[in-house]
């Protein structure tokens, strides 16, 4: 009869379905142990790798790789290899090393030094008497700061005391000097300045304008003898054209500046340095 065979036929697709359902399911179970156990022997590799590479690096976690610290460091480098140049303080041996353990060409490591960007010093006058807490991040919240001049530093050693690699003195004007054999680039200094008067700067520029005042020429001479006057003369010998007056300030172009030096002969106040 029709009717037996069509419920042998509906009987048999039902069949049909479900054995390709649990076949489905078969294969995606298998699919999901095999990218499990996959993932898992991934993650181990991944695992040692991250493990390697923080063995090399120095341990500073200073942060001036943009992370916070080594070991996120090491992390960041095995998700993405760009990163494996980014470690100042290391520098080029350490990035080689990087660059062995993953068997890439890390590229050129450029070597960064701290720098000053204030002559200041004893050479600024004082607006008032602080007697406040010795600290640069203190006293800059009483008044704008003690100092005639709102850009110069405070004198008290807030970069000193972070410096981990003793390359940090404070010299005869009562401010910070820089060892750039010592500093690592790290940029612990930079971060604890509250004026930002500490930059990291390639070593291969030499030369700087140790000058942060936006001030005009009378009133420079009126707070600090070691002030840029934004009298051009710098500007004006330039060879390579690589330095420009603005808002009262010398600024240098670095990828112009050739450091020919003739700035730092030419600069009255003697505000423009070379290291």
């Amino acid at each position: 009869p029709r009717s037996t065979q069509s419920r042998s036929s509906a009987a048999s697709d039902v069949y049909k379905r479900q054995v390709a359902i649990a076949s489905i399911t078969l294969i995606g179970f298998a699919f999901g142990v095999v990218l499990a156990i996959a993932g898992r022997k991934l993650a181990v590799v991944q695992d040692a790798t991250v493990e390697t590479i923080y063995e090399v690096l120095p341990h500073a976690n200073c942060g001036a790789c943009g992370f916070i610290n080594c070991e996120n460091f090491a992390k960041a480098v095995v998700a993405d290899h760009s990163n494996s140049n980014k470690c100042t303080v290391g520098g080029k041996r350490t990035a080689e090393q990087i660059g062995n353990i993953l068997g890439i060409s890390v590229g050129e490591v450029s070597k960064k030094t701290a720098r000053l960007f204030c002559s200041g010093g004893v050479k600024c006058k004082d607006k008032f008497e602080y007697s406040g807490i010795k600290t640069c991040r203190n006293a800059s919240l009483v008044d704008d700061g003690y100092k005639a001049c709102i850009y110069g530093c405070l004198q008290f050693g807030d970069c000193l005391s972070v410096c981990k690699y003793d390359a940090i003195k404070i010299g005869p004007n009562k401010i910070p000097i820089i060892d750039k054999n010592k500093c690592t680039g790290c940029g612990m200094c930079v971060r604890a300045c509250p004026r930002s008067l500490l930059k990291l700067v390639d070593t291969k520029n030499e030369v700087h304008v140790a000058c942060s005042s936006h001030y005009s020429a009378k009133e420079v001479i009126d707070r600090c003898s070691a002030g840029c006057i934004s009298c051009h003369i710098c500007e004006k010998n330039c060879p390579e054209k690589a330095i420009a007056v603005t808002d009262n300030l010398a600024t240098i172009d670095f990828i112009k500046c050739k450091n020919k030096k003739i700035c730092v002969e030419k600069c009255p106040k003697k505000v423009i340095a070379s290291i």
